[in-house]
């Protein structure tokens, strides 16, 4: 294994602009980044593993960046790819990335590309027993999430039920949990209010504030607690329960606007 700071960081990037752009982020980093325009560039790098790291971006000779994203993995099994969705791209969800892949959304920051490459590369630096549990965590989040999505859709809800049915799961999952939702709606409604949001924002900004701890709800109980006080994949997992509840609130009435809110919550 090398040493953290020699890994190298594989670029797919047709605009020369971008790509230049997302090379200063990773070598100001002190990674070696190996930036490419061509996906069969990227598919021979990743045959010979010499990348620790892919990030995919845009559509490349008909390649959308999910399709080169499995063709690069199933030359490198281990190679954990970065793919990045334009905003006006549905998001592929928590359980459509399959562990090892991650999903980051364009206008590109360097905020968010080099939080991703870390996380990536605590993936790809994990021994096979650490990804082993990882899966299995990952499958028992997703499960859990699936039962309480089923439970609200087994019969009509509306949005203030559905509010206040989830924050009921939350507090039986983490008691005193509630009291919490309801101090942060307070103080995220008071900060709205003086910024000068509109009523209809300040509603969505209030369903966040109260909805934005359902994810660490669901995670298994030794995840919950606060991820500086985890390492490694445990840490990575819980750092992404604000996605499960992405994925859990966006399809309920009325909710889509706060799941994007709380989305990014970390």
């Amino acid at each position: 294994m090398r040493p953290f700071a020699s890994h190298q960081v594989l670029v797919v990037e047709s605009d020369p602009w971008l790509q230049h752009a997302v090379a200063r982020w990773i070598e100001g980093a002190g990674f070696e980044c190996l930036p490419v325009s061509a996906p069969d560039e990227a598919l021979a790098l990743a045959q010979e593993e010499e990348a620790d790291v892919a990030i995919v971006s845009g559509v490349i000779d008909a390649w959308t960046p999910a399709h080169l994203a499995h063709a690069l993995q199933s030359r490198d099994a281990d190679l954990p790819v970065i793919v990045v969705r334009a905003s006006n791209e549905p998001a592929r969800g928590f359980r459509g990335r399959r562990g090892a892949v991650e999903e980051i959304e364009a206008p590109l920051t360097r905020g968010s590309v080099m939080s991703a490459v870390y996380r990536a590369l605590e993936w790809r630096d994990a021994s096979a027993d650490d990804r082993a549990r990882y899966r299995e965590l990952e499958r028992s989040v997703i499960s859990q999430a699936a039962l309480v999505r089923d439970a609200c859709h087994s019969e009509p809800c509306t949005e203030a039920g559905l509010t206040s049915a989830f924050t009921a799961f939350l507090d039986r999952r983490l008691p005193g949990a509630a009291g919490h939702a309801s101090r942060t709606r307070g103080i995220a409604l008071e900060l709205a209010t003086a910024i000068g949001m509109d009523d209809a924002a300040c509603h969505v900004v209030a369903q966040a504030a109260t909805l934005h701890e359902l994810g660490l709800a669901l995670l298994p109980q030794p995840l919950r607690q606060p991820a500086e006080m985890l390492a490694g994949l445990d840490r990575v997992l819980a750092l992404r329960h604000p996605d499960v509840v992405y994925e859990l609130l966006s399809s309920m009435p009325g909710l889509a606007d706060a799941a994007a809110v709380v989305r990014v919550a970390h």
